[in-house]
């Protein structure tokens, strides 16, 4: 199946209009993030970049940290594809700082993981 990136745009334009981020939050920011990529993948960095500072906005407003920290890290990238060494050093920083947990324990499966993660003694029970 053949890529249309401009009737995926045209789609993601409807569906925004559709969900409500006070109502559905995390499927209006996997919209956006999905948005954002395909910005990346046509190379409008750019416009990839506010996606992604949109998301952290929406992030930081319902103190969501793993939706804060991926728009974070997906904000730093961009800045460092488009060589902005400078703007992307303090997020990287901010990253490097920060608890990385949020990110971690969302995708585990299992106990048996978090326990290999952190060690018997420190898993979330």
């Amino acid at each position: 199946m053949k890529s249309n990136p401009d009737s995926a745009s045209v789609y993601f334009e409807k569906s925004q209009k559709i969900i409500d981020p006070d109502q559905s939050f995390i499927q209006y920011t996997i919209l956006l993030r999905e948005k954002a990529k395909l910005q990346e993948q046509q190379n409008k960095l750019r416009q990839a970049l506010k996606l992604y500072q949109e998301i952290e906005q929406l992030a930081t407003d319902r103190e969501n940290d793993k939706s804060y920290l991926d728009a974070r890290i997906d904000q730093a990238k961009i800045l460092l594809k488009l060589n902005n060494i400078d703007e992307a050093k303090p997020i990287v920083n901010e990253i490097a700082n920060s608890d990385l947990t949020p990110l971690y324990f969302l995708n585990c499966q299992s106990q048996d993981t978090r326990s290999k993660f952190l060690g018997s003694d420190r898993a979330i029970r």
